[in-house]
């Protein structure tokens, strides 16, 4: 399992590929706090195509890590988009949020475009 992080000016890309190793999940919250959009107002995409679901405890570890980095990640995000798409991952992620609702505006979509058109009509919005 790999996970990128890139930035580009205002918005912080995350792809996950595959399934995280705990060492992995550890080293990813740590890396993404690091990144210099996070000190101004930003925008994130999370590209979950190639991701494979982790196991429970490694779920459990991401909401722990998820809370403990929380207030620093959400201080200056104006949204976040996940692409995801498959339609049962999606469908599954609508039904998590609504009944733990995020902190921050967001969308699922199916395709990088449409994050894409979701960026363009964030900045437009501003």
């Amino acid at each position: 399992m790999s996970v990128r992080i890139r930035t580009i000016d205002d918005v912080v890309h995350v792809e996950w590929i595959g399934t995280p190793t705990e060492a992995e999940i550890r080293a990813y919250f740590p890396e993404l706090a690091q990144s210099p959009a996070l000190g101004r107002p930003y925008l994130m995409v999370y590209d979950l195509r190639l991701a494979e679901l982790p196991s429970a405890n490694r779920r459990r570890l991401l909401a722990d890590l998820t809370n403990e980095y929380g207030v620093k990640l959400r201080t200056n995000c104006r949204g976040i988009a996940f692409v995801i798409d498959q339609v049962l991952v999606r469908g599954g992620l609508r039904a998590i949020l609504w009944i733990q609702p995020m902190e921050v505006p967001h969308v699922i979509v199916e395709t990088s475009e449409q994050a894409d058109e979701w960026v363009a009509r964030t900045r437009a919005a501003e």
